[in-house]
């Protein structure tokens, strides 16, 4: 049995690696928002190594101390302008978990099971993509991924480094400034990855005494580093100004002071219920026992430093946002970042202490956790509606919709623009419209400065040229015994630009309607032979109920109806009219409509 350890690995590897395409396809899907114009607009060109050090001193002095995060988001801020750029450096961000962990577990287990190795390092990415409760705001916006996203990479990429050091016989100079650099770039991407990183540092440091380490002295160069790092990233003047700007008084504090110990066990505990978990079983038990200190340390003492440590950095994080502007429940990343930090610590912490006797059944054992923990993984939240996203057209439909709106911002120098809404909010690349209903509204300023333009704004459509349409014959059609009848109308255009180029559902009701279900089914998509008769059976009637696990083939949109009537005093009842899609969408192979949510009435296309 033992024998097809390896080969099984492999098989595993790859399913894990399948597993992510999803995700990363999704980032080659993203436009830039909210502050990714800002960052763009600073930077002059991509690799603006002049800005980016300019913005560094200035958001020390104004802002914060982030310093890694305030140079890399200028360096690479022109990234966001196009989607493979965009896609690029938030696909480099993620990868770069997998290649630290696996340098990591690699050094650690002396290069004995590499392909063990590889598979956890890919799993790590796999159970980012599936565990973390705020992906699409971290990991799909390039503001946050070079934030709390790659805080946490340089995190694991620092700990990496001090691995080397522990394990080489001769530590030469380019081992000696990887942890450098690595330790004070973590430091300064974000306060979190700041006090994980002084925590692994007092364990390398202290760690090295306690064995009368050979490299003592050099985890104690390392520890000056990340401490002057530190002092640097948290006296910066820039969180003291900022503060004051947002009014951030001493009543406040301590009433956020007062919440630590009840954020911490609402939040903190929930580690041992997530996902992460089986990968911090499968660390402990794939790897080969390479590094063990049981034999120098009792096991009440590391289970105290170890308990120690896993307080000082949950309890720190909390704390420390108890004295800024955003308290640690004041968005849902900052927990979601905490539980990821708590996985890395916990594993390192099951790979620091396993014990030489799990023999050699641990590995097999080990495979079995693995298979549980891929199998998990699929029926994630988070990977079935990238999934879904996907299969029914939604991610298509956004990039479409997106593109022509960068295309009228490219072409619309010195005019004043108006974008119209995008229908189609996909996950994990949608999160907000970020364009203002006003010019004088954030981010506007950024975008003018950016396309040179006069204004912008987000303006809906206008419904007088939907009504002016409705003097042309329209093709009726009865939608109910009811008396309401529809119409598809695809030659309207509601703006002043092709973004406002829909395809509209025109409804007339006896009755005043509140709001309306749409449900839009795609083509069938890959592989097209399997999908193509489930779909059928799904939607087979012309009077259906919403079907269970509809989302994989078609997309829900709900309606409301208030400020979507049209004045149109020569048809009877109220006439409504509902934008369903871009017109350079691919047309819906079927169409529902619903007033109740529960019973939908197929329509004819």
């Amino acid at each position: 049995m033992l024998k097809n350890i390896q080969p099984y690995t492999i098989g595993l590897t790859v399913v894990a690696l399948l597993l992510c395409i999803p995700f990363f396809y999704c980032m080659f899907s993203l436009f830039p928002l909210a502050d990714d114009f800002g960052r763009a607009r600073t930077a002059r060109y991509l690799f603006d190594f002049y800005e980016a050090q300019r913005e560094i001193i200035s958001a020390w002095k104004s802002w914060s101390g982030r310093f890694t995060h305030h140079f890399v988001v200028v360096f690479w801020g022109d990234a966001v302008l196009h989607r493979f750029s965009y896609g690029l450096l938030c696909s480099a961000v993620v990868a770069l978990y997998g290649v630290s962990v696996f340098g990591i577990l690699n050094r650690v287990c002396q290069g004995v099971q590499k392909v063990s190795c590889l598979f956890l390092a890919v799993s790590s990415v796999l159970l980012i993509f599936c565990a973390y409760q705020a992906l699409d705001v971290v990991y799909y916006l390039q503001t946050d991924t070079l934030g709390l996203g790659l805080a946490s990479a340089l995190l694991l990429t620092y700990v990496w480094s001090l691995c080397n050091i522990w394990h080489k016989e001769t530590v030469k100079f380019k081992d000696r400034w990887f942890a450098y650099i690595s330790g004070a770039a973590a430091v300064g991407c974000y306060e979190h990855a700041a006090i994980a990183a002084a925590v692994a540092t007092a364990f390398a440091w202290g760690g090295a005494r306690i064995y009368g380490h050979r490299h003592r002295e050099i985890f104690k160069r390392v520890a000056w580093v990340v401490a002057i790092a530190l002092l640097t990233a948290f006296l910066a003047p820039g969180n003291f100004n900022r503060a004051i700007d947002r009014h951030v008084g001493f009543e406040q504090i301590i009433s956020q002071l007062k919440d630590i110990f009840p954020l911490w066990f609402s939040s903190v505990p929930e580690i041992f219920i997530s996902p992460f978990m089986l990968g911090v079983l499968a660390v402990f038990l794939l790897p080969p026992a390479g590094l063990s200190v049981w034999h120098r340390i009792s096991c009440l003492k590391m289970s105290l430093a170890l308990g120690a440590g896993f307080l000082i950095l949950t309890l720190g994080i909390i704390t420390l946002h108890a004295f800024s502007d955003v308290p640690f429940d004041g968005t849902p990343k900052l927990k979601a970042n905490m539980l990821l930090l708590e996985a890395f610590y916990l594993a390192f912490a099951a790979l620091l202490c396993r014990p030489a006797r799990l023999g050699r059944i641990a590995p097999f054992w080990g495979k079995l956790v693995g298979m549980a923990m891929l199998i998990i993984c699929f029926f994630t939240p988070n990977l079935q509606n990238v999934l879904a996203s996907i299969n029914n057209g939604s991610i298509a439909s956004y990039v479409g919709a997106m593109e022509e709106r960068m295309r009228i911002l490219e072409q619309g120098a010195g005019q004043d623009i108006r974008l119209a809404p995008v229908l189609a909010t996909p996950f994990p690349v949608w999160r907000w419209s970020n364009i203002p209903s006003r010019p004088d509204e954030w981010p506007a300023g950024d975008i003018e400065e950016l396309y040179g333009l006069n204004s912008v704004s987000l303006q809906q459509p206008d419904l007088t040229v939907v009504e002016k349409r409705l003097a042309e014959p329209v093709p009726w059609k009865s939608a109910s015994a009811s008396g309401r009848q529809y119409a598809l109308v695809k030659d309207i255009m509601a703006g002043p630009n092709a973004g406002y180029h829909y395809i509209w559902l025109l409804l007339n009701s006896p009755a005043d309607e509140k709001h309306l279900s749409l449900l839009l089914v795609a083509e069938a998509g890959f592989p097209r032979w399997l999908q193509k008769p489930l779909q059928e059976k799904m939607f087979a009637g012309k009077e259906i109920t919403l079907p269970s696990h509809y989302q994989y083939f078609a997309s829900l949109k709900h309606a409301d109806l208030a400020g979507s009537q049209l004045n149109i005093r020569e048809m009877p009842g109220t006439t409504y009219a509902i934008p369903l899609y871009y017109y350079k969408d691919s047309s819906p192979c079927a169409l529902y409509l619903s007033f109740d949510g529960q019973r939908f009435l197929r329509l004819e296309l």
